[in-house]
């Protein structure tokens, strides 16, 4: 949804912010260059009570908040009495431009992907339901420079973004032609829709930890861990409104560790607190500790791509365990934003092994490379060895088909074809679910087969989990045998 910046409310600010101003700093203020727009006799003529009203109407709102933002830098008022007022609209406008962007670069990128499709191909899009908003008169109407702007203002960035990728599918289009454009925006709107999912779930947990508080410790609790909520949002907000502007003011990774602190405060350790609590900061620990590694690998990557000659690089790129990035990525980035790229689109533990893979191929079994590279394909190494010694192997190894004598990893890649051909969408969503639960794929994994068409996605899931060896490849049989025995039969799975 679209940031809107009431023009009311900023009027309101604004005028309390002039009103912090002694003569000296608002005469500085009407002066610097970010309100050249109004006429100096305009400036002169105008009261104080007036001008707030007269920099909007000139300006607009957006304009002139940045104007005062840059203001109050120049003046300078960096003093709360002035930020408080302040920061809220400057950080609201900065989400409304991040938007805006957005939605521009959307559109260039949905125009591309538009012109890629033949005249069957553009019918066939425009008739999915996922389009379904629009009605046939506009698409109709409509010529197909026209229909991107068309597309977004009926669905929004998001939807669009989504209906473009189904109906891709459905036609479909696979080529790097079009998902070279699309891809970067579908991985995006992912993560997005992740963040957002947490963001109200813990809106609500919070609603319900702020209910067990008494008066005097939700008091205790805002005046602690809490400083960058103004103190009239803090006094002005109901105890029902709070969560949100703590979230809003905060965001949500550190609004837990600010609860978390402030709990340890008051103190309120009891389960009736904690137990709501205590899931969401060891999920944001589980996260920092995964992005410090990230970081580090990151760092190390990039160390080991500065050793490559340009031939080696290309050599690099091009192995068959980068298949999942695209050519146009590929050829488009800098080495510079490759590890990123790579870590983005593959995961952290997949880009592991699969720079190890091409530094035999390539090869760079140097110690220039492998003193980078060995610690974390060691640490992976362990990791895998001890997921596949879980509590579960015994009961896991039931569902494997008889005759010992085939690998659970052999089984997989005999059944692969039907496996991508008959799971349906909803099993093949559970599965990777419990895959990822289970610990035997990542984060990164998750995210990216998630987004995919059902038949890329099962094809991505049956072939990463099958190269990860025979234990994980069993584990997969296992839980595929509990979620969907009518398949298991069919692939011959099980025996009953």
């Amino acid at each position: 949804m679209s940031v809107k910046i009431s023009e009311s409310e900023w009027k309101t600010a604004l005028t309390s912010i002039l009103e912090q101003l002694d003569d000296q700093q608002y005469k500085k203020m009407l002066f610097c260059f970010c309100f050249d727009k109004i006429p100096k006799s305009v400036q002169t003529s105008k009261s104080r009570e007036e001008m707030p009203q007269t920099i909007i109407q000139i300006l607009g709102v957006d304009e002139s908040i940045s104007a005062t933002n840059e203001a109050m830098l120049l003046i300078p008022r960096m003093d709360s009495a002035v930020q408080d007022k302040l920061r809220p609209f400057v950080d609201k406008l900065s989400i409304k431009q991040e938007e805006e962007t957005k939605e521009s670069e959307w559109k260039t990128a949905l125009t591309s992907i538009l012109e890629e499709l033949e005249e069957q191909q553009y019918k066939k899009m425009l008739c999915c339901s996922y389009f379904d908003k629009i009605p046939k008169s506009v698409k109709t109407g409509k010529s197909r420079e026209e229909m991107p702007q068309t597309i977004i203002q009926y669905l929004g960035v998001d939807e669009s973004i989504s209906a473009t990728n189904e109906a891709m599918d459905q036609i479909p289009r696979k080529d790097s032609a079009v998902q070279d454009k699309l891809r970067p925006f579908v991985n995006k709107l992912s993560i997005k829709c992740k963040g957002e999912t947490k963001e109200s779930e813990w809106k609500t947990a919070l609603t319900s930890i702020l209910e067990e508080l008494d008066d005097q410790e939700y008091t205790k609790m805002l005046c602690s861990c809490f400083d960058k909520i103004p103190k009239r949002m803090k006094t002005g907000k109901s105890r029902e409104e709070m969560p949100q502007t703590i979230i809003q003011y905060l965001g949500v990774d550190e609004s837990i560790s600010a609860t978390n602190e402030a709990m340890l405060f008051i103190p309120r350790r009891d389960p009736a607190i904690q137990d709501k609590l205590r899931p969401f900061v060891d999920k944001l620990s589980i996260k920092c500790k995964e992005e410090t590694k990230e970081s580090e690998w990151k760092t190390a990557l990039t160390s080991i791509l500065e050793e490559l000659d340009d031939q080696q690089y290309k050599k690099m790129l091009f192995c068959c365990c980068f298949d999942k990035i695209p050519k146009g990525v590929k050829t488009s980035k800098s080495r510079e934003e490759m590890p990123q790229t790579i870590i983005q689109i593959l995961g952290e533990d997949e880009s592991i092994s699969a720079i190890n893979e091409a530094m035999l191929f390539i090869p760079r079994k140097d110690s220039a490379v492998q003193n980078k590279l060995r610690p974390f394909v060691d640490k992976l190494r362990i990791k895998q060895e001890e997921e596949s010694k879980g509590p579960q192997r015994e009961n896991l190894q039931r569902n494997l088909p008889a005759g010992g004598s085939v690998s659970a990893e052999e089984t997989l890649r005999s059944v692969r074809t039907e496996f991508i051909d008959r799971v349906s969408k909803s099993n093949l969503d559970q599965l990777l679910n419990k895959l990822f639960d289970s610990g035997i794929i990542n984060d990164g994994e998750m995210e990216s087969m998630r987004i995919k068409p059902r038949a890329d996605k099962a094809q991505d899931v049956i072939d990463t989990v099958r190269k990860k060896g025979n234990d994980p490849s069993s584990r997969f049989i296992a839980i595929l045998c509990e979620l969907d025995p009518n398949l298991s039969r069919q692939l011959k799975l099980r025996d009953d």
